[in-house]
């Protein structure tokens, strides 16, 4: 199948996904398979915009966010990219404890965490009380091997 073929489906099925703000499960397919299906630099822009569109539901963009655990980011150049728009996102959604979580969890997944990253996240949040925001702490921190460095954020938790 041709990249255009390919960017064609991916482009129906998201648009008709996003339009009726649905999050993608189905039958036919799961999220991971269809994000593989649609690795392709022209899909990750579909994918980009749709995060990046004022009046897109956060719905929406969560969806799409989720996405992105299944493109490959191939150079340094379009990981500092993803990781801008994923914390650019966060950054929008601060007052949604559940949102950050998500993101910061998709985030984590991306392996986009680095040390600059979490650091200005725990710096901003070690202090937050709401589950999701500790959840969030928690996930970053874990996922990039951080605990011994910010043993004291569990420890504010006990």
């Amino acid at each position: 199948m041709t990249t255009r073929t390919r960017n064609r489906i991916f482009s129906a099925i998201f648009k008709e996904f996003q339009e009726n703000g649905l999050i993608i499960r189905s039958n036919k397919f799961t999220e991971a398979e269809l994000g593989h299906f649609a690795d392709t630099p022209e899909s990750m822009a579909i994918v980009k915009e749709a995060i990046g569109r004022i009046g897109n539901s956060i719905s929406n963009k969560i969806t799409a966010l989720r996405l992105l655990e299944y493109f490959t980011l191939n150079s340094e150049e379009e990981k500092q990219d993803v990781r801008k728009l994923i914390l650019n996102f966060i950054d929008q959604h601060q007052d949604k404890p559940d949102v950050v979580y998500s993101a910061v969890h998709i985030l984590a997944r991306c392996e986009l965490a680095d040390s600059e990253t979490v650091d200005n996240f725990v710096a901003k949040h070690r202090t937050r009380e709401e589950d999701y925001y500790r959840a969030a702490l928690y996930t970053i921190i874990t996922k990039t091997g951080n605990v011994d460095r910010y043993i004291d954020v569990f420890w504010k938790a006990s």
